[in-house]
């Protein structure tokens, strides 16, 4: 079969940046991922925009079919499922870009949760999250484990995710609102919890800015306002750098946090503790720390990731494995899936006033509970 070096120069793009979305892959990265030369590239696009512009095209594409199949069935979840299910097994890279650019671009995140909305779903950013960080952590290991996926495996995964929103993952003992708003309060970051640091604020800066792979040493010496000897002479790489960063901002959050769980006796408690002072703490550290909590997370199991070792210590702590499992589901997806909706709560939340983001700990406990379909609570 003849090549088609086009469609690989596209899909490998969309791999990059779904392996690594706070960079845009250059032109060296994808020659590179697939061996072939810059002119192979320049005899199908005229420029770096020019495939830019057919990569947003694809994405379009998906978006538009996304769209269309799930407005065919106005009252049912399912088809939705299904088609994300298929989408992570065959089409994974696609998938986590086209979540990026539904979760980034304002009018596809309002159709989206009009969609959700329209099948009896609450209208939340946080249960629109829960649903894909729930339903990715399971697809993504029957992805790859593998490789021939036949439908009634999905629709095995589907029913299961569905089971989880209508009556809830996790059973514990009922607790009161002023309980929780008496935890909420004491979980704020005291000061000396948020620890300002000068690297944090100059990777943030240039992260955000260009995106890690366009980082280096000597513009992170400039934004310091230091000599490129200086930073030598205690990194020998910018990723030596990062991952200092990435393990200093991690540990300035784990350790007040468990101290934090350590308070509590009920595990029910630990948890609306670990959800509250992670919010809090995103929406009071600098701009970095939502970026260095997200690349704490392994993406396909790459064990040498940044930091997977202090996020697996992470996860350790979260107090899972004292709860009553409504269902047959993994205890570390479980513990993933709490600490990655604790991250994306303090993320969603950042420009929200302190009044909305105490009341979002509500939506939280309750969609743990209780799940977050609204209409079949008699299977509750």
């Amino acid at each position: 079969m003849k090549r088609n070096t086009k469609l690989e120069i596209i899909e490998s793009a969309i791999k990059l940046k779904a392996d690594n979305p706070l960079d845009n892959p250059s032109l060296q990265d994808i020659v590179t991922s697939i061996g072939i030369s810059k002119a192979a590239v320049y005899r199908h696009f005229k420029n770096k925009q020019e495939l830019d512009d057919e990569i947003d095209s694809v994405l379009n594409e998906d978006a538009a079919r996304f769209f269309e199949i799930a407005s065919q069935n106005p009252k049912d979840i399912t088809p939705i499922l299904i088609l994300l299910a298929n989408y992570c097994v065959k089409k994974n890279h696609h998938m986590r870009v086209l979540f990026m650019k539904i979760m980034k671009n304002a009018v596809l995140r309002s159709k989206f949760c009009q969609l959700i909305t329209g099948k009896g779903y609450r209208e939340d950013t946080i249960a629109t999250i829960f649903m894909a960080t729930l339903f990715g952590i399971h697809v993504e290991e029957l992805r790859i484990t593998k490789k021939d996926v036949k439908e009634n495996e999905i629709e095995k995964i589907v029913n299961h995710i569905i089971t989880c929103l209508d009556n809830g993952i996790l059973e514990f003992n009922d607790i009161d609102k002023n309980k929780i708003h008496k935890i909420f309060m004491n979980s704020i970051p005291k000061d000396e919890d948020i620890k300002e640091d000068k690297y944090l604020n100059a990777l943030s800066d240039l992260i955000v800015k260009s995106g890690i792979s366009s980082i280096t040493i000597k513009n992170i010496a400039l934004t310091l306002g230091q000599a490129e000897s200086t930073l030598y002479s205690k990194f020998t790489t910018k990723e030596e750098m990062i991952r200092y960063t990435a393990r200093k901002e991690l540990k300035n959050l784990l350790c007040p946090l468990q101290k934090k769980m350590e308070e509590y006796d009920e595990s029910s408690e630990k948890l609306i503790a670990m959800f509250s002072f992670i919010s809090n703490y995103i929406a009071l550290s600098p701009e970095l720390t939502s970026y260095i909590l997200l690349l704490c997370i392994p993406r396909n199991q790459e064990k040498e990731h940044f930091i997977v070792e202090d996020f697996y210590n992470m996860i350790s702590c979260i107090p899972i494995q004292d709860i009553h499992v409504k269902y047959d589901s993994n205890i570390e997806h479980l513990k993933f899936w709490c600490f990655a909706l604790a991250v994306v709560l303090g993320i969603t939340t950042r420009q929200q006033t302190f009044k909305d983001r105490k009341d979002s700990i509500f939506s939280i406990f309750d969609y743990i509970r209780n799940g977050i379909y609204t209409d079949n609570k008699e299977n509750i």
